[in-house]
């Protein structure tokens, strides 16, 4: 209730003063599968843009310390946040991996960090390690104007219109792997070439 809530929230507010379009939420799986969003990232709008709107709950990553802050910590275990351990990097992946097998929607950058300007980062290949780990598909997603709403340096988001593009999920290849680390990295660059396709049928509409 607490994380509809604050979605609603969000929504209207993003609705309102940055004018939120989504399309092609209809190619999102259902409840029955777990899957990995992946997105392109700009600016720190991107986390409540997705949240704000697309219909599933989603996890997002969240260093393992802000839990043990008082009511905060509180507040990001009801929004679905996902501790990332700082000191242990296999700990952090079975905590996302067994959110994603319990049918949970995740969402992970695959740049890694935040990239400057509108050119894409060369993606990690994590994202794919994840969702071959737990058998998901992995979700293209590109978003479209928070850099220019909350641009480095701001202290408050501007009235810039955003808009949010979801692609066809991308299936993980099911058993073993004889190169997996080829695989990864081929792969992370599928899942960026998909974002940079949403890219363009953005700029067409």
């Amino acid at each position: 209730m607490f994380y509809r809530i604050c979605q609603f929230l969000l929504y209207c507010i993003f609705k309102v003063w940055n004018r939120f379009e989504l399309r092609g939420s209809e190619l999102l799986p259902g409840k029955s599968s777990g899957f990995i969003l992946a997105a392109n990232h700009t600016s720190y709008l991107d986390p409540p843009v997705l949240g704000g709107r697309i219909r599933r709950q989603l996890g997002f990553l969240a260093k393992e310390k802000l839990f043990k802050i008082p009511v905060l910590g509180t507040m990001i275990v009801w929004l679905g946040a996902l501790p990332i351990a700082g000191d242990s990097e296999f700990k952090s992946m079975r905590v996302v991996i067994r959110a994603l097998k319990n049918r949970k929607a995740v969402v992970i950058f695959p740049e890694g960090t935040r990239a400057a300007g509108e050119e894409f980062l060369k993606p990690q290949p994590g994202v794919v390690f994840l969702a071959h780990a737990a058998q998901v598909p992995i979700v293209p997603c590109y978003i479209e104007g928070t850099a220019k709403a909350w641009p480095r340096g701001r202290k408050a988001f501007l009235p810039v219109k955003i808009r949010v593009f979801v692609g066809k999920p991308i299936p993980v290849e099911s058993g073993d792997i004889v190169d997996k680390l080829k695989y990864y990295e081929t792969t992370a660059a599928l899942v960026m070439d998909r974002i940079r396709d949403l890219k363009t049928q953005s700029q067409n509409q």
